[in-house]
């Protein structure tokens, strides 16, 4: 086999070396220092994208608590106002009853002030009957 003699062996050595050597070198020199240069750029664009993510997670953050801020006020405000249409609506329904049982105290007085009149008259007319029926039967 020719690989294998002697004569030729240093100079395969030689070009094995300078093979590797140059392939080692181009390695070390090109191909890292460009996938380094990729690595760094794209870990910047994460970098820079998980700031963008946190700012904008934030400011989702201060927009909810605004919103519940707001939703706080409104709800106090609408139980303000209930409880003063609450309270509105109670006097005057207390208005309202009140003037109710006044007319419906005036008209009973009324209506018993006409019934005792009639049970006078009734109690009139019936003693006079009796006196009637009696000077009739004597």
């Amino acid at each position: 086999m020719p690989q294998f003699e002697t004569t030729y062996l240093i100079s395969q050595i030689f070009w094995l070396l300078i093979s590797f050597g140059g392939l080692y070198l181009g390695i070390q020199f090109l191909v890292f220092p460009l996938l380094n240069s990729i690595f760094k750029a794209r870990q910047y664009q994460v970098d820079t994208i998980i700031d963008r993510a946190e700012l904008l997670t934030k400011k989702v953050q201060d927009l909810e608590e605004k919103q519940e801020q707001y939703k706080q006020r409104q709800e106090k405000r609408y139980s303000e106002r209930l409880a003063m249409t609450q309270e509105k609506s109670f006097k005057l329904f207390q208005e309202e009853l009140t003037k109710t049982e006044k007319a419906l105290l005036k008209s009973f007085q009324t209506k018993i002030q006409k019934m005792e009149h009639i049970e006078k008259e009734i109690l009139d007319q019936s003693g006079d009957f009796v006196a009637k029926a009696i000077k009739g039967r004597l």
